[in-house]
């Protein structure tokens, strides 16, 4: 019995040293990080940060939804921005409720153009503007009308007020023109001369006019992005232009431009599910299930538009990329198209990429500031789904809802134009 006590007491000391080692090194930390919800909270922002930059042309990745706070916004830059040192962000510190609570009782404004210190240079871009198609148009029922909500008059405090500042970015030197009026910024490894082969060979999805069954499918990966609930130069940084209420966020837009096809006698289904509320992780990955459920119940379905609004932003500097079209200002539409690296699994991206430049250029050759060039980089956004899916920027969180409406309301005449004629 001694000897097997002492036996024990000796294998006893040298188990316990190793335990204690194994603990110290491995158990311990673990432990500790593991029972800190900001290192958890982190691990999984990180991860769906990753998932996001495959997917989003915009990059908005830290700031839009309060669970990410910055993060990653000054480590991940903008491809959306006028510089390529700009910071694509959407600034987030209310609450979702809160944000609902308040846009509800928020509308974009319009001020008015003999206020704006801008107006000779806007007076300048609307003269090199065609007027609408005719004055039927502007009475159809889809026009939108302006809320002319006029901003409060209580003061921003110094340290929350950021700056907006209206840009025209429809014009980018280093873009690849195509036909008179279009453009594509090539952000890929494809030789520019190739992306202009590919466009040789057109492609434009084929519908049918006044079909009782759906042709087109609007969609929001991204719903509860929203917009400056007014039209000015200076704006509260504690805002999350974000929004629930789907009479302020991108839901109201999507409703415009699938008004604004059906009364062109295009069929449209708009779906207005918020794929990115409560959680924004794998937005993506929902939205792809319900475009899926859609193409599978209608064949008919010849075109899809995933609907969002862009952020650019340096600092607290808001560029709002605006253009004045018909006396009204309007927000820039920026067409995104995705790129196959071979690891994306979207085989046919020539014909997306045909479809979204050839339609960038018809309503470029209409309205000329209205259309920022092609975006065109290494995404999927969900593009594998239909060769006639393109991704669409209205705006930016620096615009109106008026200014997002009505541009919409211009570009949703020239697609169904379009469309149609190819018909």
């Amino acid at each position: 019995m001694k000897r097997n006590r002492k036996k024990n007491i000796q294998t006893y000391k040298k188990i316990v040293p190793t335990v204690c080692v194994i603990m110290l090194l491995f158990i311990l930390p673990a432990a500790i990080i593991f029972s800190n919800p900001d290192f958890i909270n982190k691990a999984i922002n990180a991860g769906a940060a990753f998932s996001v930059m495959i997917n989003m042309p915009e990059q908005s990745l830290a700031l839009l939804e309060k669970r990410f706070k910055g993060e990653f916004a000054e480590e991940n830059q903008s491809e959306e921005d006028l510089d390529s040192s700009s910071n694509s962000s959407d600034n987030s510190s209310n609450t979702e409720d809160n944000i609902s609570n308040k846009q509800k009782n928020e509308k974009a404004s319009e001020n008015d153009d003999s206020k704006n210190p801008k107006k000779n240079k806007q007076d300048n871009q609307s003269n090199n503007s065609k007027e609408n198609n005719s004055s039927d148009d502007i009475n159809s029922p889809s026009y939108p009308e302006l809320t002319n909500t006029a901003p409060p008059t209580n003061k921003i405090p110094q340290n929350y007020q950021g700056s907006i500042q209206e840009s025209d970015i429809s014009k980018i030197s280093t873009a690849i023109p195509y036909k008179e009026s279009g453009s594509i910024r090539n952000l890929t490894e494809v030789d520019d001369e190739e992306v202009l082969e590919i466009l040789s060979s057109k492609h434009i999805p084929q519908i049918e006019k006044d079909s009782e069954l759906p042709q087109v499918l609007i969609f929001h990966t991204h719903a509860t992005e929203s917009y400056e609930p007014y039209d000015r130069e200076i704006c509260d940084l504690r805002g999350s232009w974000r929004s629930t209420d789907n009479n302020c966020n991108m839901v109201a837009v999507g409703d415009v431009l699938a008004a604004r096809l059906e009364e062109k006698g295009i069929k449209v289904i708009h779906d207005n599910t918020a794929h990115d509320y409560p959680s924004y992780n794998r937005s993506y990955e929902r939205s792809e299930e319900t475009v899926k459920s859609y193409l599978e119940k209608y064949p008919s379905i010849k075109v899809v538009l995933d609907i969002h609004r862009d952020a650019i932003q340096q600092g607290n500097v808001i560029t709002k990329p605006t253009a004045v079209i018909n006396g009204r200002k309007a927000a820039q539409i920026m067409i995104a198209c995705g790129c196959d690296d071979g690891t994306m699994n979207i085989p046919e991206w020539r014909k997306n990429l045909s479809f979204g430049a050839e339609l960038q250029a018809a309503a470029a050759s209409v309205y000329p500031e209205l259309m920022r060039p092609v975006f065109f980089a290494y995404r999927k956004y969900n593009m594998h789904l239909s060769t006639g899916a393109l991704l669409l920027e209205i705006g930016g969180h620096g615009n109106t809802l008026d200014e997002a409406k009505y541009s919409v309301w211009l570009f949703g005449g020239i697609l169904a134009d379009f469309l149609l004629e190819q018909s």
